[in-house]
């Protein structure tokens, strides 16, 4: 898949080797292209766009406090900075399938 890749967060959703990946992508022309081969590809699940979304922003301090917050007021070179997903409609490829559904 070639595309930018702004920021990426993942996590283990469980022990029989289910992971959850999310990515900030900037849209570009082979956008939809990558999304759809992707969702195409061995042992992928399914590919999810979530629009309408926005960034929250947690800052992890190396004491282990968690706050939200902007990246200026914390990026010392000390604190890890989450960023969170926050969105309102999926839109989903399951072997090219396109399928949508709005949350609220």
């Amino acid at each position: 898949m070639l595309v930018d890749v702004d920021w990426i967060y993942g996590r283990k959703i469980n022990d029989e080797g289910l992971y959850e990946i999310y990515m900030g992508i900037p849209y570009t022309n082979n956008f939809e292209i990558a999304v759809a081969n992707l969702s195409k590809t061995v042992e992928i699940e399914k590919v999810e766009i979530l629009e309408d979304s926005q960034l929250e922003t947690y800052i992890v301090s190396h004491d282990g406090t968690i706050r939200k917050g902007e990246e200026e007021e914390w990026n010392d070179g000390e604190n890890l900075i989450i960023y969170l997903p926050v969105f309102s409609k999926i839109v989903g490829y399951s072997w090219g399938d396109k399928y949508s559904k709005n949350l609220h």
